[in-house]
């Protein structure tokens, strides 16, 4: 943000200390959230009803001009559920390059009736967009969210106590362990062989029993996984 409050562009030369502001930067377009930026490529989730199509936005200017992307319409959006639907676009950087769109869609809930749970896709695009790969559902313990990106071909997915990885941008799968932490941890990848995990615990107690969470570290690609003590601040 600026002086005045409005996200500004920054220089990246610094002056004395001091960060140069050069131009306001225009508004983000309306259903857009979550710019991620990767030098001068930036790229926005969207979310919004249709009847339009699916997308998000790019910018390969550092923000000063977007453009609407599309994403392509899952084969299970058809036919189209009764009732207004939504959609929910997620972009996520892969490492190095490429981009990955978690989509999420589905009828939005009615007073008169029902919630149900939306459906969920993953697309890749390694050309800026110009064209979209889908990615099959991840193995049936996990979900698209329990993915995390080595780089842009090698993926990972932690959770109930297995660990798989993909070396094809999640076309495949292999398991490479069933000891791994369980729950549903948030997994953070380093390179093959190094990556860390936030665990979720449920500590029993005689009265009742309270949730805990728990660091926890791998140094040979997921195989074996150490407890470790986060610093205290």
């Amino acid at each position: 943000m600026g002086p005045t409050g409005v996200p500004e562009l920054l220089d990246s030369v610094h002056n004395r200390g001091r960060r140069r502001y050069l131009a306001p930067l225009p508004d983000l377009p309306h259903d857009a959230f979550e710019p991620v930026f990767r030098g001068p490529e930036a790229w926005l989730s969207a979310h919004a009803s249709p009847p339009g199509r699916l997308h998000v936005y790019t910018s390969f200017d550092r923000g000063l001009a977007w453009s609407s992307v599309e994403v392509p319409r899952p084969p299970a959006f058809q036919p189209a559920p009764s009732g207004p639907l939504f959609f929910t676009a997620q972009v996520n950087l892969l490492p190095g390059t490429g981009v990955a769109v978690f989509l999420q869609f589905g009828a939005e809930c009615q007073k008169s009736g029902p919630c149900f749970r939306p459906d969920e896709v993953l697309f890749v695009s390694f050309d800026r967009g110009a064209t979209w790969i889908g990615v099959p559902p991840p193995p049936a313990a996990f979900s698209f969210r329990d993915i995390a990106y080595e780089d842009a071909a090698h993926w990972w997915a932690l959770g109930a106590g297995s660990l798989f990885k993909s070396s094809d941008a999640g076309q495949t799968w292999q398991q490479i362990s069933s000891t791994a932490p369980p729950g549903r941890p948030v997994l953070h990848v380093f390179d093959a062989r190094r990556a860390w995990a936030q665990l979720s615990l449920f500590m029993p107690t005689n009265a009742a029993g309270f949730q805990t969470s728990a660091v926890v570290v791998t140094n040979d690609g997921g195989l074996s996984w150490t407890r470790v003590s986060p610093p205290t601040l």
